[in-house]
């Protein structure tokens, strides 16, 4: 969202241009008061329940055998993809990830199809698109002969909505909720969706909704906790992913404005680079207002368990896109 916060100022500078002298020796001078948003933690309360912290902070200060004998530990689904078993090796210090990315895109007249569609089933298109990647997944995975049913899926979430803040804004007010997408592998052979798939799709937009309208509870609230970030954040980028895959989407750039400009913007696209801690895979999405729809998908190379990670990354986005095509009528 604080790109987009970008991005709409720096829209509105092309539009201001025929109000500011445009002589090559002119020195724009910038504001020396200018005041950042407070961090999140310091803008709202984020609360943190004993039930909601017990788990995280068992899983990381206490031994796993102690913990099975406590019953605090709850052992890594096996029926579950989180890609490969280990992740690659960290680079040497001062080296950035080899992240890989592929880009689809929606037109914007499939785009109001699919949207429509939504709206009739009482869903949002972040729901959806859960379920849509789970099922590309689990067909992509299957004719590898892979077979799964069960992902856990990631998906960021503003939390602008709980502060009453930071709209329109550069800030890092974003948490994420976990979803358990399971997917019917013997209806992967049809395209359209199941009652039983928009059920599902039902159910997490619900809960998305809900959980960016609260501070209590919320993941990012438990890295006050921490006694070392640089320690714990190494030991995850070395751990095995404990999640699927990520959706990040942040909704509609709206440019609209003065009819008589003639500067707009008509398509955006969104990516992140491999994520050293999390998923295998991210699905970065993002739409200007009437324009087509952009979903980047990046990964660390090496992390997703399979021998062709470029043809698996290239076949999952395609049944993405088919699967919207399909719902679109297309």
């Amino acid at each position: 969202m604080s790109g987009y916060a970008f991005h709409a100022t720096f829209l509105q500078a092309l539009r201001d241009l025929g109000t500011t002298d445009q002589d090559d020796n002119v020195i724009l001078e910038t504001s020396m008061h200018w005041a950042p948003l407070p961090a999140l933690e310091k803008a709202g309360n984020l609360s943190v329940s004993w039930s909601f912290l017990l788990s995280p902070l068992v899983n990381e200060y206490l031994p796993k055998p102690l913990a099975r004998v406590l019953g605090l530990h709850v052992d890594k689904p096996t029926n579950v993809w989180f890609g490969a078993a280990q992740r690659p090796a960290l680079p040497e210090t001062g080296e950035l990830l080899p992240t890989a990315v592929r880009v689809i895109s929606l037109p914007k007249n499939l785009v109001a199809a699919v949207l429509s569609n939504c709206r009739q089933q009482t869903a949002r298109l972040t729901g959806l698109l859960n379920v849509v990647v789970a099922r590309a997944l689990a067909s992509a995975l299957h004719s590898r002969g892979h077979d799964f049913a069960s992902f856990k899926a990631s998906t960021a979430i503003d939390l602008r909505r709980a502060l009453s803040s930071g709209q329109g804004k550069i800030a890092n007010y974003v948490s994420a909720t976990d979803e358990a997408v399971v997917i019917d592998t013997t209806q992967l052979s049809v395209p359209e969706l199941s009652d039983s798939d928009w059920l599902g799709i039902r159910g997490i937009t619900s809960r998305l909704s809900a959980a960016s309208q609260t501070l209590a509870d919320q993941p990012v609230g438990l890295l006050k906790y921490l006694s070392n970030y640089r320690e714990w954040t190494l030991k995850n980028a070395r751990a095995p992913a404990d999640s699927s895959f990520e959706i990040s989407n942040l909704g509609v750039f709206d440019s609209s404005g003065d009819e008589a400009t003639i500067w707009t913007v008509d398509q955006m696209l969104f990516s992140q680079s491999a994520n050293g801690t999390g998923p295998p895979l991210n699905f970065s999405v993002a739409s200007a207002k009437s324009g087509d729809l952009t979903i980047s998908s990046t990964w660390w190379r090496g992390m997703l368990g399979v021998s062709d990670e470029e043809d698996f990354v290239n076949e999952v986005c395609k049944r993405v896109d088919d699967g919207l095509r399909c719902l679109a009528g297309q």
